[in-house]
């Protein structure tokens, strides 16, 4: 029976991890997603991506005779499924402000013109909760993003069969190169971040919607 490689136990943990995330998400999608802002939407199309993505190279692993056809999906997958990623970053940034710019009627304000944070202590704590935890992503999400633009220059094709000249763009060739590059600074980043943007937002949408 064949094997799994380095790169098959990583798949297998990645479909251990975001098994749970998407079907959570689903969840928050179907109670939030369409009245308030996509953080979650993407977040769910994200954690899809990479399950399809695990799954497939796993498939193409375990396969007495895998077909190519399967690796191609899986490695294309693999560098699309930042896209998500980022688009839900823009989401729950936008939840955020949309928290921030709740509409109120200011006729039935004792003093016009006082600033809504004032007003409102829980809603400023929770805008700024949220905003903590897109800050907290954000420099993760800068190291995701410099893998993918070097993963990029690393070879010119799909596999890695033609790695770059340059030795060290080619230890960041997500097929070929160095396996713990890969783990560290795109898995590892990816499960940090999906994390991070879980805990905040389920704490921004359980305080919103007292």
């Amino acid at each position: 029976m064949p094997s799994l490689d380095i790169h098959g136990k990583i798949a297998a943990a990645q479909i251990a991890f975001y098994t749970p995330v998407a079907a959570f998400t689903i969840i928050l999608v179907w109670r939030y997603a369409f009245r308030r802002d996509a953080g979650w939407l993407f977040l769910f199309i994200f954690s899809a991506a990479r399950l399809a993505e695990a799954a497939l190279l796993l498939a193409g692993e375990l396969a007495p005779k895998p077909k190519i056809d399967i690796f191609i999906a899986a490695y294309v997958l693999q560098a699309a499924g930042i896209a998500p990623l980022l688009l839900s970053t823009v989401g729950f940034l936008g939840m955020a402000y949309v928290n921030e710019n709740i509409s109120i009627n200011y006729e039935d304000l004792p003093y016009q013109g006082m600033s809504f944070g004032l007003l409102n202590p829980a809603h400023k704590l929770i805008e700024q909760q949220l905003l903590g935890g897109a800050t907290l992503a954000l420099p993760l999400l800068g190291v995701r993003v410099a893998y993918a633009v070097l993963s990029a220059w690393s070879a010119s094709d799909l596999f890695g069969n033609l790695l770059s000249s340059n030795p060290i763009l080619a230890k960041f060739n997500p097929v070929r190169g160095q396996w713990i590059a890969f783990l560290v600074m795109s898995v590892v980043m990816e499960f940090v971040i999906t994390a991070l943007y879980l805990l905040f937002s389920t704490v921004f949408s359980r305080r919103h919607s007292r």
